[in-house]
């Protein structure tokens, strides 16, 4: 049986990966993946496949402005070169809260987190454009009953935005916004 090439590695790697958006941002209302998820569920695909992944970081100036420019390189355990993928993330000259070491810091993560998306190419799940017509129409409908009935019962902004935040899913998001944004009109409007 012949070695894996470099690229078949990466290929496996690809393909087996999963690394969902496990982070929550509340203040925001969306779900995030961190750059330190992504290393956690890289290294046992990394072990299973025989590479090694580094990462670094250069400062460069672009029109005036701070990036980090973050690398990913991926090395077979022989050293051998596979691939590197480059990402940038603009750094702010300030941020409320944050020194200035911080604000290096999270830029660093935020360009290495896209470096990684790029190289193990993370998504989101399932593209549906390539499901079936008929299991789209199936999971349409991401709200119960008992979610719709409660929100049209609701008389009260905050008592809404509560109830929103408590029930939210990723599948149910955009349903949910629109059928509150709704009712908050409905609400503003008594």
């Amino acid at each position: 049986m012949t070695e894996k090439t470099g690229f078949e590695r990466l290929a496996t790697i690809q393909q087996e990966m999963k690394c969902g958006k496990t982070e929550r941002n509340n203040f925001g209302k969306y779900n995030y993946r961190s750059a330190e998820g992504i290393y956690k569920e890289a290294k046992p695909h990394l072990k299973a496949n025989g590479c090694v992944l580094t990462l670094n970081d250069d400062m460069v100036v672009i029109g005036g402005s701070r990036y980090i420019k973050a690398t990913a390189t991926l090395y077979q355990n022989s050293g051998e070169l596979i691939i590197s993928v480059n990402a940038f993330a603009q750094e702010p000259t300030s941020k409320k809260g944050m020194s200035s070491e911080q604000i290096t810091g999270s830029t660093s993560s935020y360009a290495r987190k896209y470096a990684l998306n790029g190289l193990f190419l993370l998504d989101d799940g399932q593209d549906p454009d390539s499901q079936d017509p008929k299991e789209i129409e199936d999971h349409k409908n991401f709200l119960s009953k008992e979610i719709k009935d409660t929100i049209s019962g609701i008389s009260d902004i905050k008592e809404l935005t509560q109830y929103f935040e408590k029930v939210q899913t990723k599948e149910n998001k955009t349903q949910l916004t629109k059928l509150c944004g709704k009712r908050r009109k409905e609400i503003e409007g008594q």
